[in-house]
């Protein structure tokens, strides 16, 4: 339900801001934030399963912070925000589909 929320929450502001140009969304969520929705998300789906979780929290927290520095500007904007917005507190999924996303841009684009 609290995931749910937050990608409405997300999704919401996204919509509401089309003229202006986006910043990296990740710059507005701090680190403490990140692992803390994290932490829960995994809590919630995997329980007891205490050494998966571990793994999965630092694993989800490096790719948050490869995000974080991501530079401002242009397309990456609006992909960091449609994928934060589907999958967030999912950052290393966020991560891998962001990088699908810029390598497939570009092959198009044929930079």
């Amino acid at each position: 339900m609290i995931d749910l929320m937050y990608k409405l929450i997300i999704f919401i502001v996204i919509l509401s801001f089309p003229s202006i140009s986006l910043a990296n969304p990740f710059a507005d969520i701090t680190h403490d934030q990140a692992k803390a929705d994290c932490l829960f998300h995994l809590k919630k789906q995997y329980r007891s399963n205490y050494s998966t979780i571990k793994f999965l929290l630092r694993s989800n927290m490096e790719a948050f912070d490869k995000l974080h520095v991501i530079p401002a500007g242009g397309e990456s904007d609006l992909i960091l925000s449609r994928l934060l917005a589907t999958y967030y507190p999912s950052f290393s999924a966020i991560h891998n589909l962001y990088e699908k996303e810029i390598e497939a841009m570009r092959e198009i684009e044929g930079i």
